[in-house]
């Protein structure tokens, strides 16, 4: 008894594209002021950290919508910058970057002083912090 010969398919390759950025620090060129630089001078002033409150409430409108939101949805929608953050939860700015890009596995104590300093549930940052691992 004869089999037939085997059929071959071409299958469709796949193909996986990625892309990185890579931040690059570069000085700040001579009569240039740096953004960060611009928004510590407000935030020193009443009516210049009242406009970038709004400002940034006016981002997490525009930039986050569903839900749950993310941590930096929450931040900014309280109109605060992640040094805001950092100094209400007694960490530092690098610590809330790391925290909101997923970086971090956090302990309990972290996420309560988060969802404490945020006005929120623990049950809502939980949720946030699984919808910012979903996107990173």
């Amino acid at each position: 008894m004869r089999s037939a010969p085997a059929q071959t398919e071409s299958a469709p390759s796949n193909i996986i594209f990625v892309d990185v950025a890579v931040a690059l620090e570069l000085p700040v060129p001579d009569g240039f002021t740096s953004i960060d630089a611009v928004a510590e001078d407000l935030e020193r002033e009443p009516a210049g950290r009242v406009a970038l409150e709004h400002a940034r409430g006016l981002i997490a409108d525009r930039l986050y919508t569903g839900s749950p939101a993310t941590i930096a949805a929450m931040r900014l929608r309280k109109g605060w910058s992640q040094q805001r953050l950092a100094n209400v939860m007694g960490t530092s700015q690098p610590h809330v970057a790391r925290i909101e890009a997923g970086r971090d596995d956090l302990r309990l104590s972290t996420l309560n002083k988060l969802a404490s300093a945020l006005g929120v549930s623990l049950l809502d940052v939980v949720q946030a912090m699984a919808k910012g691992s979903e996107q990173s």
